[in-house]
């Protein structure tokens, strides 16, 4: 969990010069004018970094439509996406959630990785896939450190159980089984022999209950 927001407004400024220079660098020789007005449009109000970064964010999550999508275009892509388009996918929102708040001053920096995943029960773990990829940013807060800042509008593909439907459940069930031969024979090593039926036979269990309607005798 982050720090409380009372403890990242009275945060402040302060830095080291090296820090300061090279997270609040933006390509002012790219960014159009109409990006510079809208980021100090927006952050202008607000007398501290924290209120200032959660204004873009709110800002974007509220103005701005997700899709995957993709339209080729020659034009600057975050004024494209601010102004023309304004829909994009979420490495659109963090790179432009990322220059806005550079632009106001804000230390930020663009983060890539997951979100989401799905629970599979029969083998107790988080199936993260290639699909889960996910940009979001990081804003710096002094004696704090980089606190999440996700300026892309939820989406359904939170972390969740998944559906309940016979297909699913089947679906997770040899999931879990293509799971057991990775770990217990592709990456197969002598410290883990010991354990390798009992947690196979652990997944049969489970799956016995979970999926009577399978025809499968086990």
């Amino acid at each position: 969990e982050p720090p409380p927001a009372r403890e990242l407004r009275r945060a402040g400024t302060r830095m080291t010069r090296e820090w300061r220079d090279r997270y609040t660098q933006w390509p002012r020789d790219e960014i159009s004018p109409a990006t510079v007005t809208l980021a100090i449009a927006i952050t202008l109000p607000y007398d501290n970094p924290y209120d200032k970064a959660r204004a873009l964010e709110s800002y974007l999550r509220e103005h701005y439509e997700y899709t995957l999508d993709l339209e080729a275009t020659s034009k600057e892509p975050i004024h494209f996406f601010l102004f023309e388009r304004k829909k994009g996918h979420c490495e659109y929102f963090a790179s432009a959630f990322a220059i806005l708040a550079r632009i106001a001053g804000i230390p930020a920096r663009q983060v890539n990785g997951f979100l989401g995943g799905e629970w599979n029960e029969y083998d107790d773990y988080i199936a993260v896939r290639a699909g889960d990829a996910h940009s979001w940013d990081e804003v710096y807060f002094p004696g704090h450190g980089w606190v999440t800042f996700d300026a892309t509008p939820a989406s359904q593909d939170q972390l969740g159980r998944g559906g309940n439907g016979l297909l699913d459940r089947a679906r997770r069930f040899f999931d879990s089984l293509r799971f057991e031969w990775s770990k217990w024979v592709v990456q197969y090593d002598l410290a883990g022999q010991v354990g390798l039926f009992n947690d196979i036979g652990r997944v049969l269990r489970k799956a016995k209950r979970y999926l009577p309607l399978l025809g499968v005798i086990i």
